[in-house]
């Protein structure tokens, strides 16, 4: 692994690069909308709670990745299989933090 040359003018996104931050873009969207249900379903406090754990995790990775990727000259298949497994891995773990937060279940009814 080598360092990138810190005298490198305007290095350009790549279009893996660009991918990848849409499915971050899908992630905080998606966190933001379960924000909204919980908050219109009157569950505010686990809303929040939820909402910003799943924030906390989502910019803890892209913080990670970003500086990795403009830290490191990698462009190897090892690097783009990553990548790619670490966007499966957003678009399932968002969806599952966020996933019916504090909704209770159906009453049944004797009757």
């Amino acid at each position: 692994m080598v360092g990138r040359d810190p005298d490198e003018r305007q290095r350009g996104a790549t279009p893996l690069e660009l991918l990848f931050d849409l499915t971050f873009v899908v992630a905080f969207g998606t966190a933001a909308n379960e924000l909204a249900h919980a908050l219109a379903e009157d569950h505010v406090g686990a809303g929040i709670v939820a909402f910003c754990f799943a924030t906390f995790a989502i910019s803890w990775a892209w913080i990670n990745f970003t500086w990795f990727a403009s830290a490191y000259d990698t462009d190897d298949w090892i690097y783009h299989l990553t990548t790619m497994l670490q966007m499966v891995g957003v678009l399932v773990a968002i969806p599952s933090m966020t996933h019916k937060v504090d909704r209770s279940p159906p009453v049944r009814r004797a009757c």
